[in-house]
């Protein structure tokens, strides 16, 4: 594996834990919850993040 790729994994990786972080408090209700992106929840942007990060691997 080349070392940029590692270097990307790795902060993906520390991403990952910042975000988990900031929304493992949340309620089911704020995971329904809008953002600043119209149409988009809470539950739908993570989901987003979540399939990308799938297709990096």
């Amino acid at each position: 594996m080349s070392d940029r790729k590692r270097q990307l994994q790795d902060e993906i990786a520390a991403a990952r834990g910042e975000v988990l972080g900031l929304v493992s408090h949340l309620s089911p209700e704020q995971f329904d919850q809008s953002t600043a992106d119209a149409g988009w929840s809470v539950k739908d942007a993570l989901a987003h993040l979540s399939s990308i990060e799938a297709r990096l691997r």
